[in-house]
């Protein structure tokens, strides 16, 4: 099942999805005694229009994994977006989240950033970048540091 909405208030619009596993249980299964894990998603966000050429965004995500245990992931991030000028755009953002599960990678910090110059009308080229730390956990009843990735990419796009 997903339902989801948005709506527009003057310069700020906010949204809201969830989605959930709609499961049945086979004759088999209930007579074994299985118990079916059925996941599910919730976010909401929003933007708010601060000016033709600046957006601040927002989003929360929430993942339960539905294993009785340990079961959620969450998230957290927020963006600005600016036009520099016709032909450059920049957005930046900041993410932050954690899992119930300390055997699970964490998302200590997420840092990101495109850098978007229009060539044309019909193309542009873009840099992006990312650093995401995920932090420590827990390997074998140990906390070990589980590192960071660094991510960068440059592209072409051409409309036709």
């Amino acid at each position: 099942m997903t339902v989801g909405a948005a709506a527009t208030f003057g310069n700020l619009t906010i949204n809201g999805v969830l989605l959930k596993s709609m499961v049945k249980e086979s004759d088999v299964a209930k007579a074994e005694n299985v118990d079916l894990a059925a996941p599910s998603l919730v976010g909401f966000g929003g933007k708010f229009q601060a000016s033709d050429v600046l957006d601040f965004g927002f989003a929360y995500r929430q993942i339960d994994r539905d294993t009785d245990k340990d079961s959620v992931r969450s998230a957290v991030e927020t963006s600005v977006q600016y036009q520099i000028n016709d032909k450059v755009n920049l957005h930046v953002g900041a993410a932050t989240g954690e899992d119930e599960d300390d055997t699970q990678r964490q998302l200590d910090s997420n840092m990101y950033g495109q850098l978007l110059y229009q060539v044309t009308d019909s193309r542009h080229v873009r840099f992006e970048f990312e650093r995401v730390d995920y932090g420590k956990s827990e390997v074998a009843g140990t906390k070990k540091d589980l590192g960071n990735a660094n991510i960068y990419l440059f592209s072409m796009r051409q409309s036709f």
